[in-house]
């Protein structure tokens, strides 16, 4: 029987309301065949047994063939599906029709489904819940993870193809929306020129890796410094005379109380960053080399007084994402 035969759900149960024919489908269910067998497991008479099948013979429900009764068991799904209602398709409000439809795959009652594996529909997808972002406002991360959970459960990897995809900028907690469609907004006034007298400088600084398991070494950037609250990988800047290897062992002492080991060197960061200060504007380009270390000895602390750290955790590498934390961290960590 296909589909368009099915009996629809009112008929269905009426087939099934009576006992002797309701026995004989179980009996089927169970994997019985042979009329003897399903004389002995339906405890019905023969003739009874006979009226039952032919009924349901008539009604669709069972096939008799070669001396075996087989149960349409498709039957049921085929009813089900004649008597749902169609749903009427969402309006996500985009005009393109390869858009729309591609939202409608993805999107439904206002949550993604799954994130498309194709770059085209997930930028599509992407560009759409982005738009839930205004235009000029930062965000902490924390807000950023409850409008995103609302969307999708696994916010961090949505939040992360937002960034990665060039949609949503961060930087010390806070995110603010850089692409994506937008209504009504005129393009933004090209930045003038810089008033202030600049100055270039370059910065070297050396990191340690360290990890406990699932945990990673972290520590917090105190108040009064550039990201305060921010989390960093231990180490700091090289001084006049140190190799990069000497200075690193020394800020991981200064910074946690540990003391280690370096066993690998993992990658090198380059960033430039930008920030006026005492009458000038500063261009400043910093390469952090990031090593893998092991701790040899010491205990967890704070060494150093006034400094740039005011604080150091072991941090479980999954809840790293939430927190707000330097690119040298995201960059290592992959975040």
């Amino acid at each position: 029987m296909v589909a368009d035969d099915a009996p629809n759900p009112a008929a269905l149960v009426g087939l099934l309301a009576e006992d002797a024919r309701l026995r004989v489908v179980a009996a089927l269910a169970l994997g019985t065949a042979k009329p003897d067998d399903l004389l002995a497991v339906s405890g019905l008479s023969g003739r009874d047994l006979g009226l039952a099948l032919r009924r349901l013979e008539k009604g669709g429900l069972v096939t008799i063939a070669d001396g075996q009764v087989m149960l349409n068991a498709e039957v049921f799904k085929a009813s089900a599906r004649a008597a749902a209602p169609e749903e009427e398709p969402e309006d996500h409000g985009a005009a393109d029709p390869r858009e729309a439809a591609v939202l409608r795959t993805f999107v439904r009652g206002g949550r993604l489904l799954q994130m498309p594996v194709v770059a085209g529909k997930r930028r599509i997808v992407l560009e759409h819940i982005a738009a839930v972002f205004e235009p000029g406002v930062r965000y902490a991360e924390r807000e950023v993870n409850a409008i995103l959970r609302a969307w999708f459960d696994d916010y961090a990897a949505l939040r992360r193809y937002l960034v990665d995809g060039g949609l949503l900028a961060r930087e010390a907690g806070e995110y603010w929306r850089i692409g994506g469609w937008v209504a009504d907004i005129p393009p933004a006034p090209a930045p003038p020129a810089p008033a202030l007298p600049e100055t270039r400088v370059s910065r070297l600084a050396a990191h340690a890796l360290l990890r406990d398991g699932d945990a990673v070494l972290l520590t917090r950037i105190a108040a009064g410094r550039r990201l305060p609250g921010a989390w960093h990988l231990p180490g700091g800047m090289v001084e006049f005379g140190e190799t990069p290897a000497e200075a690193v062992v020394r800020e991981v002492r200064e910074e946690t109380g540990l003391s280690v080991r370096l066993t690998a060197l993992l990658t090198a960061d380059s960033q430039v960053t930008e920030y006026d200060r005492d009458g000038r504007h500063v261009v400043q380009h910093n390469v952090a080399l990031v090593y893998e270390a092991e701790i040899t000895g010491g205990a967890l602390g704070v060494i150093e007084v006034d400094g740039s750290t005011d604080a150091v955790q072991w941090w479980p590498v999954d809840e790293v994402a939430a927190l707000p934390t330097t690119q040298v961290v995201r960059t290592t960590l992959g975040l």
